[in-house]
């Protein structure tokens, strides 16, 4: 595929005649591109950029989804942003609703002040700010402060954080919230619903993307926009979101109903055919997957090479064999496997640097990328960008539920992580045993 020219299986979809549209898009397929390609056949035949109003999953990739359609007429009277930025918007603008946005950072100002003022709590500034620091990715971030601070200090954050004021914790989050009229995120989005649900407005155009991670209060507001006209986009297979409440069988549903037409992005640009085929050995283990090929159109064939320990890594990043540090990505599971590695490739010298996508602008991410330094970064926090060389910091017997014994059963969820990792890699794939 030439940089100004759609495959054949892209092309089906830009152009398609069909008011609901999925879009099943296998990693590296172009779906951005396909995306974005598809409002700009829109606007050349004569849609109103006001019509249209484009989801996606980060702030980041709306941002990127803005400069692509940067030079297009009517660009700025398109909404592009995530659900939730959508919901503030029409709140804002159309309804009386008085409220503040729970964001993290009120959350921090909140807390730390009731840890301040309310002299009864067993607890201590310093360790709430090890609270909001650590894994969430987890999904047992109060196991762990039970096991690091005990059950007294894990019930206080739990009531502070959660639970309605009581007699031994008078001043809770949601104490607070109701007075001052904070709302958290899921209760925008269910103001917003509720918003479209009682006055009937709808939306002509609706674009989703990475249609996979939405949950259930999200799925309930893209119902009540009552589009017109719907085009989703999603992959299965890198479906990781589940502890934050997202789930895939929306998407499978959308897949299986008659009233869409569903088309396959199956061409891959991005991983070498046997780091292709790898993944997708794993991948296949899963019990539930939308059948689909995947093909690779790289001109290299790629390789991927079992390492034991991840000294022998840090000693071939440092011989320059493979590439520059720029051209080296370490991904691992938790944070804690983070802070072990990013020790390891200070006291060697070696240059590295690690962030999240959501906390920075496209030129931001752009300006890191391109960096000569390594990066390290969580699977999650990888999703969506790529590398020359990989190193998956992740066991596969981690994969299993059961242990690697006669009786294991694959973890899904672990599958679908372990594909986004490989994923991201185009030439070279390093993965303990």
């Amino acid at each position: 595929m030439s940089k100004f020219n759609l495959d054949d299986y892209q092309n089906k979809v830009v152009y398609s005649e069909s008011n609901n549209i999925a879009v099943v898009a296998g990693a590296g397929s172009g779906k951005t591109r396909v995306l974005t390609e598809r409002i700009k056949y829109l606007l050349n035949n004569g849609v109103n950029p006001k019509s249209i109003v484009a989801f996606t999953f980060t702030k980041m990739a709306a941002d990127e989804l803005k400069q692509r359609l940067s030079d297009v007429v009517g660009n700025d009277k398109m909404f592009i942003g995530t659900i939730h930025s959508y919901a503030n918007y029409i709140l804002r603008k159309f309804s009386n609703t008085q409220y503040e946005l729970l964001t993290d950072e009120l959350v921090t100002n909140v807390m730390l002040d009731l840890c301040k003022r309310n002299k009864i709590l067993p607890i201590t500034v310093d360790i709430y700010k090890d609270f909001i620091s650590m894994p969430y990715d987890s999904g047992k971030v109060y196991d762990i402060i039970l096991e690091k601070y005990g059950y007294k200090v894990m019930i206080t954050l739990r009531h502070i954080l959660e639970f309605e004021p009581n007699k031994e914790f008078p001043i809770t989050i949601k104490g607070v919230a109701r007075v001052n009229n904070y709302i958290t995120f899921d209760e925008l989005i269910a103001k917003a619903t509720d918003y479209f649900n009682s006055t009937g407005d709808f939306v002509d155009y609706l674009f989703v993307d990475e249609f996979q991670d939405i949950g259930h209060l999200e799925y309930r507001f893209i119902k009540s926009l009552c589009a017109l006209n719907n085009f989703i986009v999603g992959d299965d297979y890198q479906s990781i979101y589940g502890f934050k409440g997202s789930s895939f069988t929306y998407f499978q549903n959308i897949i299986k109903n008659e009233n869409w037409k569903v088309y396959y992005l199956i061409n891959n640009y991005r991983c070498g055919i046997n780091i292709l085929n790898y993944a997708n050995k794993y991948i296949g283990y899963c019990e539930t997957v939308i059948p689909k090929k995947s093909m690779s159109l790289t001109p290299y064939k790629g390789k991927y090479t079992t390492f034991n320990n991840i000294h022998s890594m840090i000693e071939l990043i440092n011989s320059k064999q493979l590439g520059d540090y720029k051209d080296w990505f370490i991904l691992v599971r938790t944070n804690k496997e983070l802070n072990t590695i990013f020790t390891i490739l200070q006291s060697k010298n070696i240059p590295v640097i690690t962030f999240k996508k959501s906390e920075l602008t496209s030129d931001e991410l752009s300006d890191l990328l391109n960096s000569d330094s390594v990066k390290l970064l969580t699977i999650h926090a990888s999703k969506g960008l790529e590398s020359k060389n990989v190193i998956v910091y992740y066991p596969k017997v981690n994969l299993f539920n059961k242990g690697k014994d006669s009786d294991a059963i694959y973890n899904d969820e672990e599958l679908r992580v372990y594909y986004v990792a490989c994923t991201r890699a185009k030439e070279n794939l390093f993965v303990l045993p």
